[in-house]
């Protein structure tokens, strides 16, 4: 593996949960070079450093010789997403985005 969005130092549980999951699917994972901005990585896949976990949306960017693959047949961890806003004032698209991740037609 090339690279790494969620490095060892910055997102630890996450990161080992990740490398668990790879080391279950029977992949052995050897990180060479870690980065946390997509086209960074994505630039690195292209020079031959290995490979990156990214999501689904980067795939509109074009690298040369970068190939595309989705992961199929293991379980990648899921992590909880949060938001954290001023109770009041706050903007009504914070508003929109709390009811959205929320699933409650009024969040508060």
């Amino acid at each position: 593996m090339g690279s790494s969005c969620f490095r060892l130092h910055k997102a630890p549980a996450l990161h080992a949960r990740i490398m668990d999951t790879f080391t279950k699917a029977g992949l052995d994972v050897r990180i060479v070079q870690e980065a946390t901005r997509a086209l960074t990585m994505l630039s690195l896949v292209s020079a031959g450093l290995g490979a990156a976990l990214l999501p689904r949306s980067t795939q509109r960017l074009m690298f040369r010789g970068v190939r595309y693959a989705p992961i199929t047949g293991v379980s990648l961890p899921a992590w909880p997403l949060a938001v954290i806003a001023k109770r009041r004032p706050r903007p009504t698209i914070v508003d929109s985005v709390w009811r959205l991740l929320d699933g409650r037609p009024d969040a508060t």
